[in-house]
């Protein structure tokens, strides 16, 4: 799933930006998850711009440019009514806060899964 920056979106106040170190407008981003949840709406969870940190963006700045989702997402529904699309073996609850924080174990969790995904867009 291929989605494209068309507005920069400040994730607190939901307002639109004129720059962000994360994404650039214009520019395609595959995505690696996709988070619904009430009352917050539609999160995708890129790698940025940012030394390429992965990073949690809200879907209403982006343009959906291919729609398929990649064959390793999972559906999980969660006890809050949310819904996360992600690979399996990133189902665990600390996974996103472990990658951010460098463990090396999430870390090539998130490499592998990742790989696998630019791979069947075909972006490598």
């Amino acid at each position: 799933m291929l989605i494209k920056a068309r507005r920069l979106i400040n994730p607190a106040t939901r307002k639109e930006i004129n720059s962000s170190p994360w994404v650039q407008v214009d520019k395609e981003y595959l995505v690696l998850g996709l988070f619904i949840v009430a009352n917050e709406g539609i999160s995708v969870y890129i790698q940025s711009e940012y030394h390429r940190q992965p990073g949690f963006f809200l879907l209403s700045g982006f343009e959906i440019v291919t729609q398929e989702f990649p064959s390793s997402w999972v559906r999980y529904f969660n006890t809050d009514n949310s819904v996360r699309f992600i690979p399996e073996p990133w189902n665990y609850e600390t996974f996103f806060e472990e990658v951010e924080d460098g463990n090396l174990k999430a870390v090539e969790l998130f490499n592998q899964e990742a790989e696998k995904m630019y791979r069947e867009e075909g972006l490598v």
